[in-house]
């Protein structure tokens, strides 16, 4: 009897059903009407399902529509769910068996050439670059078989794309983390600050070419590329052609509503050219874009890499331009610099993308106002309070070092410019202000704002 009990119980966490959280939100209801398969991005990590066991009682999810149904993938486990009904109470189906979790934390969902896959992740003290695909006729996750791994956990400041219809991976930036090696320098001089392409189908990657950090925020999955907002213009990632395509006045137009608006966004995803986005609650909104909207900015994603008689010939060629450069620069090095000036003049605050820009305008006014700003808050306005604490500290450490190396050099000084106090009655707590030394300076360069 114990034993039917044991097998009636572990059936139960296993093919069980999951209750959506309050009413059916538009946006998913939208999303589950779509013919044909499509591929979302999430911006939070808010639950979504209930019934799920500890520690993922307050889990989101990764919403894929597939070619038959709409699946719920909870984030940081293998679980699969499939929407039961579109009306009503609407319930989630438990498709897999999957019994281990906490290995892929912050991975890549998507589907892609029939299949449901799996990318990176987080968990037990390092990231992995493991490529997992949903075994339907098993229930199980299965590997597939990768000629490198490239590891890597995924936010919504990372530059990536899916190109479904060739079934390709791009990753721009790569860095990782392993918690189980004393120096992870080697590891990341040969995978980081390239972009990659992974052909799903044969598991091979391949190293495009050098990439510059890069700081933006992802949105959706468009027809020509990644969309995003790359210091703070609606911008599309277009890996294809190795370039970024900027929006012009009239994409500029129709992305301000978008931009402007205070509603909470939880999800986006194309459908065709309409873009759609919204709330968990029962906000829905959307927009038309066209390839029209956006022009070449000009500026490469990559710097693609040359082979070693390239290399050579190249450098033959380029050398007499590099003396002629050398002598230009000498002539014209002030009116550069005045240049550089002029353009800090205009908008003291332009070294920063607009997240960053965000950050130091709150610490100021905190600090001004005799306040210090905690964690938490700065992990709001970066908006990763929903993210790992991993995600989090890296996120903190990038925007935080932004802001003192660029804007040390406009103040002129070598002090940082935010500064972080310990907690007096907590050691492990720390809070940040502004060097109470540049705040006067810092001030004055935050009026000349326009």
């Amino acid at each position: 009897m114990r034993f039917v009990l044991l097998i009636l119980l572990i059936l139960e966490g296993t093919y069980g059903m999951g209750q959506g959280k309050g009413p059916f939100p538009p946006i998913i209801r939208k999303l589950a009407s779509v013919h044909g398969p499509v591929n979302t991005i999430s911006f939070t990590n808010d639950p979504f399902i209930h019934g799920l066991p500890y520690p993922h009682e307050n889990t989101g999810a990764t919403f894929l529509k597939t070619k038959a149904e709409l699946l719920a993938l909870v984030n940081g486990t293998g679980r699969v769910y499939a929407l039961d009904s579109l009306s009503g109470e609407y319930n989630w189906r438990r498709l897999d068996s999957t019994y281990f979790s906490g290995y892929n934390i912050d991975c890549l969902t998507f589907y892609a050439d029939s299949t449901v896959w799996s990318f990176g992740g987080y968990g037990l003290w390092n990231n992995n670059g493991n490529l997992r695909y949903y075994a339907k006729n098993k229930f199980e996750w299965e590997i597939k078989p990768l000629n490198l791994e490239i590891p890597h956990i995924f936010d919504n400041s990372d530059l990536y794309w899916l190109d479904t219809a060739n079934a390709r991976l791009y990753m721009l930036g790569t860095r990782f983390v392993n918690d189980g090696l004393k120096d992870n320098s080697i590891q990341e001089k040969e995978i980081g600050h390239k972009t990659w392409c992974l052909d799903i189908r044969n598991g091979n990657w391949e190293a495009l070419g050098e990439s510059p950090d890069t700081a933006l925020r992802v949105v959706a999955y468009s027809p020509w590329g990644m969309l995003a907002f790359r210091n703070g213009i609606p911008t599309i990632a277009d890996f294809a052609h190795n370039r970024y395509l900027a929006a012009n006045a009239t994409g500029d137009k129709k992305f301000s509503a978008y931009s402007s608006s205070t509603k909470h966004k939880n999800l986006a995803f194309f459908v065709d050219s309409t873009l759609y986005f919204g709330d968990f609650d029962q906000y829905i909104d959307s927009m038309t874009i066209s390839r029209a909207d956006f022009t070449d900015s000009g500026v490469a994603i990559y710097t693609p890499f040359l082979s070693g008689n390239s290399r050579t010939l190249w450098f033959l060629a380029v050398l007499p331009l590099m003396a002629a450069g050398v002598l230009v620069y000498y002539k014209r090095k002030k009116p550069v610099v005045a240049m550089a000036a002029e353009i800090v003049e205009q908008d003291p605050l332009a070294l920063l993308d607009e997240r960053d820009r965000s950050l130091l305008q709150s610490i100021y006014h905190a600090t001004r106002n005799n306040r210090t700003s905690d964690i938490d808050t700065i992990n709001s306005i970066l908006g990763v309070s929903n993210k790992s604490s991993e995600i989090q500290k890296r996120q903190r450490s990038d925007a935080l070092n932004a802001i003192n190396h660029k804007i040390a050099k406009v103040l002129q000084t070598n002090a940082e410019v935010i500064i972080r106090t310990r907690s007096e009655q907590d050691g492990r707590t720390y809070y940040y202000t502004v060097n109470p030394d540049l705040l006067e300076p810092l001030g004055s360069l935050l009026n000349k704002q326009k």
